[in-house]
């Protein structure tokens, strides 16, 4: 597995939104602009790396943000709800597979052919 920088799990978790998760990760302020990011990031081993990451240790994580995207949503006793959601950034698809497991329809889209290989 290729070298990961180590990332304080619980500082990035305790993040109250986005916006602060991205400064801790990346060192950018977003300062509610919009970020657009033109050049892959995740190729080869690095992507392979983030990916099992997400499988391993943050698995978790990402069962906790699609039930809590249902309740934040409506989702719940909603018959007539849209059930299609459109992930993009969807990397390897962890968030995904949860939000599937929820019984969503998920279209995803990500600027790394190799982490949309590895979904």
């Amino acid at each position: 597995m290729a070298n990961i920088p180590v990332i304080d799990r619980e500082k990035i978790e305790s993040t109250r939104n986005l916006a602060e998760a991205v400064n801790i990760l990346f060192g950018l302020n977003l300062e509610g602009r919009l970020c657009i990011f033109s050049q892959e990031a995740m190729i080869g081993e690095t992507a392979r790396a983030y990916d099992e990451l997400g499988r391993t240790v943050r698995s978790d994580t990402y069962r906790r943000i699609a039930k809590d995207f249902k309740l934040r949503t409506g989702y719940y006793g909603n018959p007539n709800g849209a059930k299609i959601i459109y992930d993009v950034g969807v990397g390897s698809g962890l968030l995904a597979i949860e939000l599937i497991k929820e019984d969503a329809i998920v279209y995803g889209i990500d600027i790394s052919g190799d982490m949309l290989n590895l979904a």
